[in-house]
């Protein structure tokens, strides 16, 4: 299937949030990149919110590059669907590979699972020390560190993944300070309290795994969510050489420092984790034991993964025969007329200079290249050095930065529905919202426009060295100008009159209703119409809490702030319960029938 510029294979994942896909990106000369896709569900699409978390994302992972991080390479939307194009890992996350091994009566061995986390380490080690332009720490704090976020690819690789809800120090206004986001089972104890995060907290998350890794067991087991809530909280941990007495010393003293509930008894950075484990919890590299675990779990897919490596080995081969004739000066082999091998040619000639630059030898490749004249910009008979000397490196993109310098301001303008245009004091900006830029202080009138006719404004005096966030809501109708009908507004428009008059209903009965009326049952709307139909227009209601809070609606539980529901018009009631703190609150409120996005939260 097509999407935009790449071809989507097989769908890998799918979320609550999003999906991704395996997918293809053709260039020039038989180019061929083999990306992930990860895009927005289509219904989450117009939901401000989650599209600003899937900017955030991109953009912080963007700025991250190391060896043990998913690397990002695009950013976009196709047809108001936002998507990001990231590193292909043919592997399997850390949570499937325990649940394969336990279904086939295995064990990952303690010392694999050691280096495991040793390299989660050293990519956490990168994201958190990395710093601005004014090398100024970022402070970036993961907030999702666990086994469904480490990748292990069939090579023996472990790459961190999923920088969805990371949050920088500098850019605070990146994630609600009210929300909790993460897996409970791997929450550090501040986390799940609802305190302020630093780096520490990852540390803990990844102590988890550790523990895990190291005993075969789940840390805390498989209690109601009341009793898990609590034990999270407590950081209720158990000697993990009891549970595995092949547990050393060493490491069962990483893993009760990792697991400390206070912060400051812990670890103070990823890199001084590292080093002790190292020293003492027996770290060493193990890549070679991890893939070979891999191909016995996964023999099938270990294998279609080998196979893409195996034919670009033959072809390298080819390529040391071209230069060993060359070199002692017989022309090159003419290259046969097998369609598939002449349009792959180009590309294992770029991905062999990748691979030989770090050799010292990458001139050999671009004169192998120089041979082929189908390559565009590189003549037969061109000297290597040449070549490299007039193709200047491309700069590399930056997607949304949000980075704000010392004398400027930041304006972060989302818009429902998103893939609005943006104008800054009547200048086309080229952006689109969601988006983040960076603007002169002072007053500014920011302009977003859907269409001829359809557009919001504001005006703000915007600081320097300060984020403001602006939110448009796109009209109902051009002003002064009739929209075209929909074809529900045409069904509407030839509906029976006793339809025509229910829709009016609610606006009658809220003039004639008393300031207080009787209370319905939670999650029991009042507004019905005479059909039995909601009079008016259904709205998207939010449910958030500070710290948090478990929600139950109309007799039923959604689960752990935020949670959101779209709701007919009429009256009800919600019920926030925090198990940790011990406290409940009840909120009564309305749903009136216009549209309009609500938000019901409370504060403990």
């Amino acid at each position: 299937m097509q999407f935009g510029k790449y071809e989507l294979g097989e769908r890998i994942a799918k979320g609550g949030m999003a999906e991704v896909f395996a997918a293809r990106h053709f260039g020039a000369e038989g180019f061929v990149k083999s990306v992930a896709i990860k895009r927005i569900l289509p219904h989450y699409c117009e939901d401000p919110e989650f599209v600003r978390l899937f900017i955030n994302e991109a953009t912080l992972a963007a700025e991250l590059r190391h060896a043990n991080i998913v690397q990002i390479h695009d950013f976009d939307h196709v047809e108001g669907s936002y998507y990001i194009a990231m590193e292909l890992v043919q592997g399997r996350d850390l949570r499937r590979v325990l649940r394969a091994a336990d279904e086939a009566g295995r064990r990952l061995p303690v010392e694999v699972g050691v280096h495991v986390v040793a390299e989660c380490l050293k990519g956490l080690a990168a994201a958190h020390e990395l710093c601005d332009e004014a090398d100024a720490p970022l402070g970036i704090v993961h907030r999702d560190v666990s086994p469904h976020n480490m990748l292990l690819s069939y090579a023996g690789e472990v790459k961190l993944t999923d920088f969805g809800i990371a949050k920088a120090a500098t850019r605070s206004h990146d994630t609600e300070s009210d929300v909790i986001r993460g897996k409970l089972p791997y929450m550090s104890p501040e986390q799940v309290q609802g305190l302020e995060l630093d780096q520490r907290s990852d540390l803990f998350s990844l102590g988890i795994t550790l523990w895990e890794v190291a005993t075969g067991e789940r840390l805390y087991g498989q209690s109601g969510s009341d009793g898990l809530v609590m034990e999270v909280a407590e950081a209720r941990v158990s000697d993990p050489a009891e549970r595995n007495a092949s547990v050393s010393p060493g490491l069962r003293e990483v893993i009760l420092r990792l697991l400390e509930r206070e912060p400051d008894r812990r670890y103070s950075t990823a890199r001084e984790a590292l080093a002790t484990l190292r020293e003492r919890g027996g770290a060493v590299d193990r890549s070679l034991e991890l893939a070979s675990f891999m191909e016995d779990l996964f023999p099938q897919e270990a294998a279609a993964a080998r196979r893409s490596s195996t034919t670009l080995t033959e072809e390298v081969g080819e390529l040391a025969a071209v230069w060993e004739r060359a070199q002692a000066g017989a022309s090159p082999p003419s290259v046969r007329a097998e369609p598939s091998r002449s349009r792959r040619w180009p590309t294992v000639a770029l991905a062999l200079a990748v691979v030989m630059a770090a050799a010292g030898v990458a001139t050999l490749v671009v004169e192998l290249m120089a041979r082929d004249s189908r390559l565009p910009g590189v003549q037969a008979g061109t000297h290597p050095a040449a070549a490299l000397r007039r193709t200047p490196a491309a700069p590399r993109a930056r997607i949304a930065p949000g980075r704000v310098t010392h004398a400027g301001a930041s304006l972060d303008v989302t818009s429902v529905p998103p893939g609005a245009e943006i104008l800054v004091d009547g200048v086309d900006t080229q952006r689109r919202t969601p988006s983040r830029l960076g603007v002169r202080p002072g007053h500014h009138r920011v302009r977003v426009r859907w269409g001829p006719g359809l557009a919001a404004e504001q005006t703000r005096d915007l600081v320097a060295g300060v984020t403001t966030r602006m939110r448009f809501q796109r009209p109902e109708q051009p002003p002064g100008r009739r929209r075209a009908a929909t074809a529900p507004e045409r069904r509407r428009a030839v509906a029976p009159p006793e339809r025509r008059r229910a829709v009016a209903a609610p606006e009658r009965r809220r003039a004639a209703a008393p300031p207080h009326g009787p209370t319905v049952a939670s999650g029991t709307a009042r507004s019905m119409s005479s059909a039995g139909r909601p009079a008016g227009r259904s709205s998207r209601v939010r449910f958030t809490c500070k710290p948090w809070a478990l929600v139950t609606f109309g007799g039923r539980s959604l689960g752990q702030t935020p949670r959101s529901r779209t709701l007919a018009p009429g009256r009800y009631r919600v019920t926030f319960r925090n198990p940790a703190l011990g406290l409940t609150r009840q909120r009564t409120f309305r749903v009136l029938g216009d549209g309009r996005d609500l938000r019901v939260g409370c504060r403990f």
